[in-house]
Order: C-alpha cells, then sequence, then structure tokens
C-alpha cells in the first residue's frame, strides 16, 4: 500500500484496527505511512512502529516521549535506537524502561556514566557492571 491509497483508506475509514497493526508491523512499509501511524491514537499501532526496525530514528525520537511504557520500552528495544534517544530514555520516570536503556547495544558510556549514578541503587549497579564489560575491567 502506498501514501495516497493508505490516505483514502484512513478518509473512508475503511481501514481496521488490524489492518493498522499489520501495516505497522510491516517492515516494507513506506516510512512516510510509519510516520503518520506513530501519531495514531490507538497505543498498540504505536507500539508496532516503535518495534519495527525499518521505523525513521526521528520517529523513534518522538515515540520516547510517548505517554505509554509500552511504546517507550519497545523504542529502547529497536536496535536502530541511537544513544541520543537512549540517553533521554536514561532519564526515564518509569525505573523498567531505564533498566532496558542499560542492556542496549547502542548505549554510550556516556549514557552508563549517567545511569551508575542513578537514584536506585539496582539501576546503579547494573550499570556499573555493564560499564565495567564496557571498558574491559
Amino acid at each position: 500500500m502506498n501514501l495516497k491509497e493508505y490516505k483514502v483508506q484512513v478518509a473512508l475509514g475503511s481501514i481496521s484496527l488490524d489492518d493498522k497493526e499489520k501495516i505497522a508491523e510491516n517492515k516494507n512499509t513506506p516510512i512516510k505511512i510509519l510516520e503518520l501511524l506513530s501519531r495514531d491514537k490507538n497505543s498498540d499501532i504505536r507500539y508496532r512502529i516503535a518495534m519495527n526496525e525499518n521505523t525513521p530514528i526521528s520517529v523513534l525520537e518522538k515515540l520516547s516521549k510517548d505517554k505509554d511504557n509500552g511504546v517507550r520500552c519497545m523504542v529502547v528495544e529497536n536496535e536502530n535506537t541511537s544513544d541520543k534517544i537512549l540517553k533521554l530514555l536514561s532519564k526515564d520516570k518509569d525505573s523498567f524502561i531505564r533498566s532496558m536503556v542499560v542492556e542496549n547495544e547502542n548505549i554510550s558510556i556516556e549514557t552508563l556514566k549517567y545511569l551508575s549514578k542513578d537514584k536506585d541503587y539496582y539501576f546503579r549497579e547494573k550499570a556499573r557492571r555493564r560499564l565495567d564489560e564496557l571498558e574491559g575491567v
């Protein structure tokens, strides 16, 4: 489905939630459609956009500020999430998301150092262990 077809389907109200979910998950979905779906009111759609390996960094950055924890978790899980986004999520109010940031392969030493000073002892230690691994200590 191209962008024009998608817009027509939306305007006609003939695109179901199931169809949107399939489009959001499809790695061949055009970027413009992914961008449109990333603003969907349904968090399940945004969740699937955050999981999609072809979602552009600019969309992942917007989704990193989503009100839904699950969407933000999937941004952390996306292998294309940049350290800039991880740095933003390292300050997330949700401790589970901060924990996931520590495990992301794209995390920088600078972000790990920030997390090694987290108010929560568990995350501080987890970040310090990961920092030691990366620094070869």
